[in-house]
């Protein structure tokens, strides 16, 4: 989940980052785009993409860094090799190996354009949820 990774990323629990992208969206945005969509003509029976867009871990995980590591968090930043993957204990590691190094990105024009949705900066979504999960007691310093 979202609050596993951000909690793994800042907390260092994981030795390296997987070398691979993932769809970033503020679930205030999803929250809006749910009801965007309901209230939009002509949208039924559609699929939508609602991602602010992608990022590398690494992105992520500097973000947090810059923010959390003055405040004494251990954040992950070190991207691994596709072998450090590959042989990972960890089988999430595992499967992201199989995409290690692939620079793909997801549209989020459809939702864009039929709805007007605007969506939140990457940055403010990944730092929201460290917040949220930190003034939560969901994740704490090691």
């Amino acid at each position: 989940t979202s609050g596993r990774t951000i909690s793994d990323l800042l907390t260092g629990k994981r030795k390296f980052l997987p070398d691979a992208k993932i769809g970033v969206v503020d679930i205030r945005d999803v929250s809006a785009s749910h009801i965007a969509i309901m209230e939009a003509k002509h949208t039924a029976n559609e699929r939508y993409i609602c991602s602010s867009r992608t990022a590398w871990f690494k992105e992520i995980a500097d973000i947090l860094a810059c923010e959390y590591e003055p405040l004494g968090w251990k954040v992950t930043t070190r991207v691994g090799s596709k072998d450090e993957m590959e042989y990972s204990d960890d089988p999430s590691m595992q499967r992201w190996a199989k995409v290690a190094g692939l620079n793909k990105n997801l549209s989020n024009t459809k939702i864009r354009e039929k709805t007007g949705i605007k969506f939140r900066p990457i940055k403010d979504a990944v730092l929201s949820m460290a917040k949220s999960l930190i003034e939560r007691e969901m994740v704490t310093k090691e």
